[in-house]
């Protein structure tokens, strides 16, 4: 048993999770995966290494990064403005909401807020349409009329704001989010367990996501109340194994080879911090925002860190790369959000006490 996996499973046993899977990642060294627990509460299935697992909003790197792509392959440009690709839905907009750019939305700094989100969510779960369709609908309601707030530095958390900026890219490029993300994404980190909505929708073995506080109930992947709509894949819809997000992850570390995946500059440009999120805090203090990612303070003595959670109330996962070590962490869990928050928050900890060093 190594390390990773006697730690994983030694807290596994400390805590009432259903599943729990967690990566380490140093250098271009090979995975190190540890997992515990099963993929369906009173089933006796475990879960296995190659499993996938529901990250929810940890898939904004992943739009945020197909963005710096599609800039870098001249489709379209950080600053190309809603005007620019969405003009007749913005006509009757003001002029504060027609120059919202790219990077605004990226930045959560645009000021679309999640306003009406849950509803949203009821009604497209039961919309026929492709997810594209659905994300054009969706900007013809968000921009009709619109009156957002200037732009400003301090930011408000936006899962709209992503939907936008996948539906200003597929206006861009005539492709859908889905297809750029295959070909631009999954395709040259070898993600080829990825995919998007819930794990096991096509009638796989894979973990179950859990709903409930006191007790975990499984939700059948097959249903559609057991993820977000397509159309908001953007924010918060793809899932993969750790393997494949770690490979993701390494794209990040300051030694990283990238392969002309993506420019330097473009690696610094989704790093940079551009606005503050007062919603999302960490260490009790608003949280500085890149594209994509929460960049940690400097202080924690591991230079830049960029770290990420989401949920999509089934399954928890947290990302934590600290780029000057070359080292990624990555846990997963098909324990609902809120009765994984805390303890993913300690074996995040735990781990970077074992293999920072």
């Amino acid at each position: 048993m190594n390390s990773l996996q006697q730690l994983v499973e030694e807290f596994y046993q400390r805590h009432k999770l259903v599943g729990l899977c967690a990566a380490v990642v140093r250098g271009q060294r090979d995975i190190e995966n540890g997992v515990a627990g099963v993929r369906r509460a009173a089933s006796g299935e475990r879960v296995m290494t190659a499993d996938q697992w529901h990250i929810g909003s940890g898939a904004k790197s992943i739009t945020a990064f197909l963005c710096a792509r599609q800039v870098e392959l001249g489709k379209i440009d950080w600053h190309t403005s809603l005007s620019d690709v969405m003009g007749d839905m913005v006509a009757n907009a003001t002029p504060e909401t027609q120059e919202v750019t790219l990077i605004d939305l990226l930045a959560h700094r645009s000021g679309v807020r999640d306003r009406g989100l849950l509803s949203w969510i009821r009604q497209a779960r039961r919309d026929g349409r492709s997810a594209t369709e659905q994300r054009l609908q969706l900007a013809k309601r968000l921009l009709t009329g619109a009156k957002w707030p200037a732009r400003s530095d301090v930011a408000h958390y936006s899962n709209f704001g992503y939907c936008l900026a996948a539906a200003m890219l597929e206006r861009a490029t005539g492709t859908s989010w889905e297809d750029m993300v295959r070909a631009e994404v999954f395709l040259p980190f070898g993600m080829s367990a990825a995919g998007f909505g819930a794990p096991g929708a096509d009638g796989g073995a894979q973990p179950w996501g859990h709903a409930g506080f006191f007790r975990a109930a499984p939700k059948d992947p097959a249903l559609k109340s057991s993820d977000f709509p397509p159309a908001m894949g953007p924010a918060g819809g793809i899932h993969l194994s750790m393997h494949e997000w770690a490979r993701f992850a390494r794209l990040f570390f300051v030694d990283s080879a990238t392969d002309g995946i993506l420019s330097s500059q473009g690696i610094t440009r989704l790093t940079t911090p551009l606005s503050t999120l007062k919603d999302i805090r960490t260490s009790f203090h608003p949280s500085p925002y890149a594209l994509g990612w929460v960049v940690l303070p400097l202080e924690t003595g591991d230079g830049e860190v960029l770290v990420h959670a989401g949920s999509n109330m089934n399954f928890f996962a947290s990302i934590h790369i600290a780029r000057q070590r070359n080292l990624a962490l990555m846990i997963a869990t098909n324990t609902g959000m809120f009765r994984a928050v805390k303890p993913v928050g300690k074996l995040q900890e735990l781990l970077l006490a074992a293999f920072r060093q």
